[in-house]
């Protein structure tokens, strides 16, 4: 890892060679590992029969294993060495086969430019597709000769065909759509591509959508065609925010009822909720919807994996909720869900005839994967992603609400400290990012970290968030610093009312539109807070714009309708650009942004740097050279939190000093 610290002078806060300071601060750290700490356990599937558990678990700093477990008392495990290889994505093809995209470390895969790696890497498409058996582990073999190209998974299982499956095959100059034996690793083409093809979903046997990455590797197309033609049509483009934690607009989510239909998740135009509905492939039309709801949107469907067929839908309110389409998988997912607290997440993963495997998670809970025995009723931890970490080491999270000044009704959730909320508590106030994402009571390592600091930390679900319906996100449309950040600010008076929490000692934290959001409350709104963090955050709109005009059509106009026209609302946009805005600073500031960012390249944080500078204002600029749009390793996330925490020591600390200034560090 390279990092790139830019201190601003004058200097106000310490330099960064003793950023660590362990031996002084070694509890603290010994806290953020295990917050932090990666996952045990990733990619855990049950085969569809119901015998086997594969997951990937860690075996030591870059090292992994495939694990087989023989579910039941006293089963078999076989354990596969991975190296260091990187598991993109794990899938079941039947009982006895399981496919695993892997990726080598960069260096070692020659041709693959970084950015289109950087760019199929975080979409977990492009790797090597490797083979096992659940019998003979020891036989793995990378399919299709190792050849290094953006697959999708599998697209058909062929329940006569044991050895057999319908899915992506790599080429040279495209990715078509075959049948392939899985014994011998011999394909047999159906269906031709080209070179930016990602993936390929059938209706039955036949292939009915195709998936390809723009040019410049910015987004997807989605073409679809009814079964027998040879032409394809553009049903919708995926626009690129949806990759970091958003559902995508038009979304499979199996066959139809006849070969020239499919049902989807998608918002049709007019519905104010995202639902489940039937689409016809033949002319592009929703022919009609088979599950919609009117308090949240629907965030995903569920799948059966064999049959390729809709069986049910997840919604979040303040937990993932399912509904099933069958009446007996309801009850009997009403049955596994009483075992654990109504604040626990219970997300269904894998189906047979005799168990269920679930993964519960929640805002004290990072994650266990447990199976479910249908005709028992016995629930069996399996598999706990971080078990170093136990809950009474986490804060407890509630959620409340609060009405903006203009009367909207904005839902959030507060985490609170160890020795609970207090009239004197510092508040951290936490935007989420996207802007059309959402908060929810699930774990959230940062959140917990700076809540086990002392902090309070409130995470408002703001106008513009997604999930509460179409009219909610859209009243943030052309809202950026404005009513959007309203929204935040009326949080912190909702706190100070109900006196949890010190509102003249707060500090704003985000991460990209999060850190857009912080970095507005520095500049617009500078004797509000006492300090800012800002990640990875968008600081001119107008160069955002001039990057989403470049990649056009559905992507272009979804951002002219959150930010206004490029042309026509210029002064506008210049007018909440953190970068017009860099003389307001007053606050203590730390910003720190990946050197490899594809979304919000780095240039937007150094611009603003250089802005900073020429108005003779200090702050401070972490660049960490090998991160992209996200935290990156847990490595990086625990320095960068180490670094946080450095920070709110000096710029707000957890004894009040009796006066702003001293709070502030000015």
């Amino acid at each position: 890892m390279c990092l790139m610290l830019v201190v601003a002078q004058p200097v106000h806060a310490q330099f960064f060679s003793d950023r660590v300071r362990l031996d002084t601060e070694r509890e603290r750290d010994d806290m953020l590992l295990r917050l932090v700490a990666a996952p045990a356990h990733e990619h855990v599937y049950m085969s569809p029969d119901g015998e086997t558990l594969a997951s990937v678990e860690s075996s030591g700093i870059d090292r992994s294993r495939l694990r087989l477990s023989e579910l039941g008392d006293g089963g078999s495990v076989h354990l596969l060495d991975l190296s260091n290889l990187s598991v993109n994505w794990l899938e079941w093809a039947g009982d006895d086969w399981i496919l695993l995209s892997v990726s080598m470390p960069w260096e070692a895969a020659p041709g693959a430019s970084r950015r289109a790696a950087a760019y199929a890497e975080m979409l977990s498409h492009l790797g090597m597709i490797m083979v096992v058996n659940r019998k003979q582990p020891g036989g793995a073999y990378m399919l299709f000769d190792g050849m290094l190209g953006s697959v999708g998974g599998i697209s058909y299982i062929l329940p006569d065909e044991p050895d057999h499956v319908l899915m992506p095959v790599p080429g040279r100059n495209a990715t078509n759509f075959g049948r392939v034996n899985l014994r011998t690793g011999e394909s047999e083409s159906i269906a031709r591509g080209n070179e930016t093809t990602v993936n390929w979903i059938t209706s039955g046997q036949e292939p009915v959508v195709r998936i390809d990455h723009s040019r410049y590797g910015r987004h997807f197309r989605v073409f679809t065609r009814a079964p027998g033609r040879r032409g394809w049509a553009r049903a919708t483009n995926i626009r690129y925010r949806d990759i970091y934690g958003a559902r995508p607009d038009f979304e499979w989510v199996g066959a139809g009822d006849n070969a020239s239909e499919i049902i989807v998740r998608a918002r049709p135009d007019g519905q104010e909720f995202f639902g489940i509905h039937r689409y016809s492939l033949s002319d592009g039309s929703f022919l009609g919807s088979v599950a919609v709801r009117d308090d949240f949107d629907i965030a995903y469907g569920l799948t059966d994996p064999v049959s390729g067929r809709y069986i049910g839908y997840a919604y979040i309110d303040d937990v993932v909720r399912f509904v099933f389409t069958d009446e007996a998988q309801q009850a009997d997912y009403e049955r596994l869900r009483s075992h654990f607290d109504p604040s626990l997440s219970v997300e269904p993963v894998s189906f047979s005839e005799e168990r269920w495997l679930a993964r519960v998670s929640g805002s004290q809970e990072p994650g266990l994967y447990v199976t479910f025995d249908i005709e028992t009723g016995e629930v069996r931890e399996e598999r706990r992603l971080n078990p170093t970490l136990s809950r009474s080491a986490t804060s407890p999270v509630r959620t409340i609400t609060y009405t903006a000044r203009d009367g909207v009704e904005i839902e959030a959730y507060l985490t609170e400290p160890p020795g609970g909320l207090h009239p004197t508590t510092p508040i951290l106030i936490y935007p989420h990012g996207g802007p059309e994402l959402r908060d929810w009571r699930r774990f959230d390592p940062v959140a917990q970290f700076l809540s086990m600091l002392g902090y309070a930390v409130i995470q408002p679900n703001f106008r513009g968030s997604a999930g509460y319906g179409r009219e909610f996100a859209e009243r943030g449309y052309r809202e950026w610093g404005e009513a959007m950040q309203t929204d935040l600010h009326d949080a912190l008076a909702n706190l100070a009312e109900q006196g949890m929490g010190d509102p003249d000692r707060t500090c704003i934290i985000g991460y990209s539109y999060g850190g857009y959001a912080a970095l507005m409350g520095a500049l617009q709104d500078p004797e509000r807070f006492q300090c800012a963090v800002a990640g990875a955050a968008p600081t001119d709109l107008r160069q955002l714009m001039r990057e989403m005009r470049d990649v056009g059509g559905d992507v272009y106009a979804y951002w002219t309708e959150q930010l206004g026209d490029y042309r026509d609302d210029r002064e506008a946009i210049n007018a909440v650009s953190p970068v017009n805005l860099a003389e307001n600073l007053r606050i203590p500031l730390f910003m720190f942004h990946g050197g490899e960012d594809p979304i919000v390249p780095v240039s937007h944080s150094e611009n603003l740097a250089d802005e900073f500078d020429d108005a003779g204002v200090s702050y401070e600029l972490l660049v960490v050279d090998d991160m992209g749009h996200d935290w990156g390793s847990a490595n990086n996330q625990r320095l960068i939190m180490l670094d946080i925490a450095r920070f709110l020591d000096g710029a707000l600390p957890l004894e009040s000093s009796g006066t702003q200034g001293a709070a502030s560090g000015q």
